[in-house]
């Protein structure tokens, strides 16, 4: 059997699971909206994110937003407790899962134009915790508690469109539309071509990177 989780008014562009709790799923769509749904219930969302935190209370449960545009990224922290959702209002937001708010953490304007979806990552293992995003040819870096912009990963020459972390390794894999794959690790490693991996493991195999640096990573605009 099965049954339909009915919230959005527009095409859902997003998705991602808890990694906490395993009936816990997070949407996001071109109506603006983020819900999150025990998909056990098929009745209704446990929260439709507000991104004003109830201050305005003209709007209804059904007017409620969490961006002033399409929702077209989604990646939950890897303990489960806070989720980060990116929209075409060219913002990232910080909510707290648990009571569905708008922690109003300040990370800036960040171009976000694209009308598909967009991979987004929060890595595991970080001394400092942060969340990759694509923007423009890039791939930006930043403190998901302070919003303080920590990276600029440059090596597209196209727009990128996703970003996603290998679990268990120091590594991010990043997607664009110039039909690359670039692999980004430490500062000590320079990011490579998909194509280029066997000689880039080999490298990396015969090399540990430091413990210190292991958040470290490489980046084009560091290293000019």
């Amino acid at each position: 059997t099965s049954h339909i989780l009915r919230g959005h008014k527009d095409a859902v562009l997003s998705l991602a699971w808890s990694p906490k709790d395993e009936y816990l799923l997070a949407s996001g769509s071109r109506d603006n909206k983020v819900l999150l749904w025990d998909i056990r219930r098929a009745r209704g969302c446990l929260h439709a994110l507000d991104q004003h935190n109830g201050a305005e209370q003209r709007l209804t449960h059904e007017g409620h937003t969490a961006h002033n545009g399409h929702v077209n990224g989604l990646a939950f922290s890897p303990d489960g407790l806070h989720l980060v959702t990116f929209g075409t209002d060219s913002r990232l937001r910080l909510w707290d899962t648990a009571t569905g708010k708008n922690t109003l953490v300040n990370y800036g304007k960040i171009i976000n134009t694209s009308n598909k979806s967009l991979q987004i990552s929060v890595p595991s293992g970080l001394s400092s915790p942060m969340v990759f995003v694509p923007s423009g040819n890039d791939i930006l870096g930043f403190n998901i508690f302070s919003g303080k912009r920590e990276k600029q990963l440059n090596g597209h020459y196209q727009k990128a469109t996703c970003c996603v972390d290998r679990p268990g390794w120091q590594e991010l894999y990043s997607g664009a539309k110039d039909c690359s794959v670039l692999v980004w690790a430490p500062k000590e490693l320079p990011a490579v071509k998909l194509k280029d991996t066997e000689h880039y493991f080999a490298a990396k195999r015969s090399k540990p990177v430091p413990a210190a640096l292991q958040d470290d990573w490489s980046s084009d605009e560091e290293d000019k």
